[in-house]
């Protein structure tokens, strides 16, 4: 994660993806009472593995264009990028 931070690759897919895998470690031990790690954290990737599978499927049959580069870098990091 430190990597793509670095490297301003994180976007709102990342972020779903480890939501997914957050919350599910969050119900998991809250309502099924599982405490062991080992068993939780392959639990969060293996959902969070379903859902990215789930999304890149919808993905790649999708053919329009979401963002010009050069208009989302600019919506995105106004910072760097004034309009």
């Amino acid at each position: 994660m430190a990597l793509f931070l670095r490297a301003n690759l994180v976007t709102f897919g990342h972020a779903l993806f480890y939501a997914v895998g957050a919350y599910t470690v969050g119900f998991a031990s809250k309502w099924l009472g599982l405490r062991e790690a080992a068993l939780l954290i392959p639990m969060g990737t293996a959902l969070g593995a379903a859902v990215a599978a789930l999304v890149g499927l919808f993905m790649a049959r999708y053919r329009g264009v979401f963002l010009r580069h050069a208009q989302s870098r600019r919506f995105y990091d106004p910072v760097r990028h004034p309009a």
